[in-house]
C-alpha cells in the first residue's frame, strides 16, 4: 500500500480527529451516497467500460497463449 501505512497521523489526533470502526465509516459513506440525486449517483462509475475490458482481457489472453493479440 505504499506509503499510506507510513503516514503519521500524531497532529490529525491532537487537532480531534476521531478514527471510526470500518463498519461505521462503509455503512455512513453507503447512506450519504444512496442520499445523493440519482443524476449524481450515476455518474460514480469505476473501472473501465465492457468494450475496452473485452479488448484487455483478449490481449491477455492471446498474451498467454503466445499468439500475437
Amino acid at each position: 500500500m505504499g506509503g499510506l501505512h507510513l503516514t503519521r497521523v500524531d497532529r490529525a489526533l491532537k487537532a480531534g480527529l476521531q478514527i471510526s470502526p470500518l463498519r461505521k465509516t462503509t455503512r455512513d459513506t453507503l447512506a450519504w451516497h444512496l442520499a445523493r440525486p440519482a443524476a449524481e449517483r450515476e455518474k460514480l462509475k469505476a473501472g473501465i467500460d465492457s468494450e475496452r475490458e473485452r479488448e484487455v482481457l483478449t490481449a491477455w489472453h492471446a498474451k498467454d497463449r503466445g499468439t500475437p493479440g
